[in-house]
């Protein structure tokens, strides 16, 4: 990996990171063990050209329009982050659910699908599987 690729995945990981300390799922200088053990935090990465960060953030702004209400009919979400980071021209979206039938809804859920193709026919490339990573403690700021 080159000294510019291992800047790039070190700062993804460290806004990723950023993102579990605010959802209450990684340690800060305050850890408590976790009240309901077991939860869910799923974790969807893409990357794409640096020259199409307008482009992709607009989009993925717009995003919520359809999304937000869809995630909402679903079983078991406590957690949803749609976050951009320009350095490394990558998108996350963090979410955090009850068990993992709960995360798994979102396989299926046809805007997220129908967003995902749109993203990915303007450059998008997706990180594949999307992973569900079970939670073993939290904290609650």
């Amino acid at each position: 990996m080159t000294d510019a690729g291992s800047v790039s995945r070190r700062r993804v990981i460290q806004g990723l990171f950023a993102l579990l300390v605010a959802a209450g799922l990684a340690p800060s200088s305050r850890a408590e063990p976790a009240p309901a053990p077991g939860r869910i935090v799923r974790i969807s990465r893409g990357s794409f050209a640096p020259e199409k960060y307008a482009d992709v953030e607009r989009r993925l702004a717009a995003s919520q329009e359809s999304l937000i209400p869809a995630i909402r009919k679903l079983a078991g979400c406590l957690h949803y982050y749609a976050a951009i980071d320009r350095q490394s021209s990558t998108l996350v979206n963090v979410s955090v659910w009850r068990s993992l039938a709960d995360a798994q809804q979102m396989q299926t859920l046809a805007p997220m699908l129908a967003l995902a193709e749109a993203f990915t026919r303007d450059g998008v490339r997706f990180e594949r599987p999307v992973i569900n990573y079970e939670s073993l403690w939290q904290i609650e700021a």
